[in-house]
Order: C-alpha cells, then structure tokens, then sequence
C-alpha cells in the first residue's frame, strides 16, 4: 500500500482567529506608540497578525513591523517593514480596523516590534495609554508589551513640533490602546514534531501506537498498518479538543517538556521506544497536569 500523505499542517490560512483587546484609560493623545508582541513557543506553523485597531484623530496612518523588538531601532526607519499606509477620518470614540496589506508574520517564540504612526501635525492622532504593568496584554500565545509613545508628525524622528520643540520626541513608559487581530496556525502531529505537542495528546497518541503491539491483537485497530495509523492521527485537529487550551496556558510550556523528555531530569526513566517517536515508561504513567 502507497504511504498516506501527512500533513505539516492545515490547508486553512488560518485554523484559530483571536481578537487581543487591550484596557483603554486614554491617558494621552499623540502621534505613535511603538511596543514590542511576542509569541509563546508552542506547536504552531505561524501567527499572523492581519489587522490593527485604534481610535483618536487618526489621518495619514502607517503601521510597521521590525524582528528581534524594537530595542535601539527606533529612528532606523530602514530596519523597519511597511504594512500599512491610508488616510483616515477622525474615530474619536470607536476603534478603527487598519487591514494589513501584508500580515506581521511570528514564528514560535519570536518578538517584533511594532509601529503605529500619524502622519497628521497635532497632539490627537493616536490615543494611547500609561504603562501599567509588564504587560499590556497577554494569553495563552500572545503577550503586548509597553513601550514608547511619538510626538513627531514625521515617522522615526528624532525631533518634534509640539511646544516648539521642547522635549524629546519620544516618551517611554507607554501603552498601546486598541485591539490587534491575529490568527494562529497549528502544526498537525507527525512524529517529527511529537515532543512538541502538550502532554495530553501525547498520551493519546501512546495510546493509540500500542493498538500495534503483539499482546493488542484484540484492538479493532490492531489490523491497521502502521502508516495508517499514523495517518488518522495527523488528521486529528488536537487544538480543538477539550484541555487543548489549558494546557497550552502552563507556566512549563512545550519547551520545558521537550527538555524533559530528553532526560534532562535527574529522575530516572525507562524508554518505550517507537520508530520516529521518544517517548518514556512515566510520561505515560503520570504525564504532567493539564
């Protein structure tokens, strides 16, 4: 029988759309905010970020993305990617979608930085908040992080109009106000990527691979072959299945468990080995909580 094709992942652009809606205190009005998103380490093939929301006197709007944050990037414009750029009306009161022509790409654990400026002159083009904590947004995949606010009219500049000029261009301990859109695409299980996935469908699949054992002739999976067997599983949509997200929010996340199942831990462990698979006697036996 010809090996059924596995996939690396959905067909879908995106299998997972997530809104991040940030706390609006509106504490000030300027012409940017620039902050850094990042993204935990877990079992996806991408995140895309496709839109932006924000409010105030808005006008000539640019959004920009950088790698690695935007630590020591901030007047680089050319370290800096386009996304966006249209003109806007005033939405003094309700948040207005910026739709990305091209979507700010993450890989797993990656940080960028990201830009959102008017190129209007005044002081309420883009209403953003203090900062208040270390975070200015966070779940299971996504954190917002605070950073700089912009009083120039001239995106990355060093100077500005306001006041005649006094003060610096830019203002740290800031917030971003608004909501981003992204959306999340999984990897599907292949054995490649099975120390990636949460314990809890790792079990699962344990417990499917020993239908193929000797002692499991009595399995109504027994008669399977191995590749379809392999086939079934990576068909699975395991983000979708009850546990998937709280599983996803521990503190000790893929790679922790990856380090784990490498035996880095001083406790000692049995293998039970499969082809293309690693896995231990205690994993199964006690795993790690949901």
């Amino acid at each position: 029988m010809d090996r059924l094709p596995r996939k690396k992942a959905s067909d879908v652009f995106v299998d997972e759309h997530i809104e991040a809606h940030t706390s609006d205190n509106e504490d000030h009005t300027f012409a940017g905010i620039m902050f850094n998103v990042s993204v935990a380490n877990l079992p996806f093939e991408a995140v895309q970020i496709s839109s932006v929301w924000i409010r105030g006197g808005l006008g000539p709007i640019s959004i920009w993305s950088t790698p690695e944050g935007f630590e020591d990037k901030r007047e680089k414009q050319e370290e800096w990617e386009n996304h966006y750029s249209k003109q806007h009306r005033a939405s003094l009161y309700q948040f207005k979608e910026m739709k990305l022509k091209k979507p700010i790409l993450l890989s797993a654990g990656e940080t960028r930085g990201i830009y959102i400026h008017s190129a209007c002159e005044g002081d309420e083009q883009i209403v953003y908040d203090d900062k208040r904590g270390r975070q200015t947004y966070s779940d299971f995949c996504l954190k917002i992080r605070p950073g700089y606010a912009h009083l120039s009219h001239v995106p990355f500049s060093a100077e500005h109009t306001n006041w005649g000029g006094w003060g610096p261009a830019w203002r740290d301990n800031r917030a971003f106000v608004g909501k981003l859109d992204y959306g999340i695409k999984w990897l599907r299980w292949n054995p490649e990527v099975h120390v990636q996935l949460p314990s809890f469908f790792r079990k699962i699949v344990w417990c499917l691979l020993m239908s193929q054992h000797a002692r499991a002739s009595c399995s109504f999976l027994h008669v399977l072959e191995e590749n379809s067997l392999f086939y079934i599983i990576n068909s699975v949509n395991w983000w979708e299945m009850a546990g998937s997200k709280k599983a996803l929010r521990r503190k000790k996340v893929v790679r922790e468990e990856a380090e784990e199942l490498a035996g880095k831990k001083s406790k000692k462990r049995s293998r039970m080995s499969w082809p293309g698979l690693n896995y231990y006697v205690d994993d199964v036996a006690e795993g790690d909580e949901l």
